[in-house]
């Protein structure tokens, strides 16, 4: 049984993106996460300049501040259950649904990924299924893999990490741009 951990984690201001909401788009930060995802068919990111790239396209050009914040995750996992997203509503996919995450470890190098807005290293969850999304290899991306956690009704309860490697994103992937 793995415990729950609180974390102090503000509201989610609001999450919207091609695939999840019509029209808009992303909201300024308003004083709480601003989150934003967009499914793509095609991989596009593949280091941290792609994703800044992809994120300012999208109008979300502080991307990644305060990622570092292990409550990032909880407050993705929360925007997720409560903007009914289509990885939630597919009944939490494993393996082949990715959710990136704006951060990205230098190939080669391990843990820990760093923020893709100033490139200061983010503090990952505790692993629920045992890849602790440290590898030193070519995985430099991070976020949801596998459904542990991300599907659990508990808010409290953080999800799990992944890493992958770019060449292993799939065309269900969906691209994150979130900040504080």
């Amino acid at each position: 049984m793995v415990a729950s951990v609180a974390l102090a984690v503000p509201p989610v201001v609001a999450m919207q993106g091609a695939l999840t909401r019509a029209g808009g788009g992303p909201v300024a930060d308003g004083g709480g996460w601003s989150i934003g995802t967009w499914g793509v068919a095609a991989r596009i990111v593949v280091d941290a300049a792609s994703f800044k790239q992809f994120c300012s396209s999208k109008g979300m050009a502080l991307a990644g501040r305060e990622i570092q914040n292990p409550a990032a995750w909880l407050a993705m996992k929360r925007a997720l259950w409560e903007d009914n997203h289509p990885l939630h509503t597919a009944g939490w996919p494993t393996g082949g649904a990715q959710l990136h995450m704006p951060m990205v470890k230098k190939p080669n190098v391990g843990a820990p990924p760093l923020s893709t807005f100033d490139d200061k290293p983010a503090v990952l969850p505790p692993n629920l299924t045992g890849d602790a999304g440290d590898t030193k290899n070519n995985e430099v991306l991070c976020g949801y893999g596998y459904h542990a956690g991300w599907s659990d009704p508990n808010q409290n309860l953080p999800p799990d990490p992944e890493d992958w490697a770019p060449a292993n994103q799939t065309g269900g992937s969906w691209y994150s741009c979130m900040f504080w």
